[in-house]
């Protein structure tokens, strides 16, 4: 499932200018969530496009 998300996300989100962001930790857990970073010119629009696939922002980190 999470592999069939990210595919979703990337394409949801072309044309954006993002990156997933993971770190790999030494702990055995399978992480669920899509960390993304987006440009904050872009947000607005990755926002609606991934509403739309039924995705929600979860954590909004300010821009300063």
């Amino acid at each position: 499932m999470y592999v069939t998300n990210a595919i979703d996300v990337a394409r949801a989100l072309s044309g954006l200018d993002y990156a997933f962001f993971k770190f790999r930790r030494p702990v055995d857990h399978v992480s669920v969530d899509l960390d993304i970073l987006i440009n904050s010119r872009d947000v607005s629009a990755a926002v609606t496009r991934l509403r739309s696939l039924g995705f929600s922002v979860i954590v909004g980190e300010p821009t300063p």
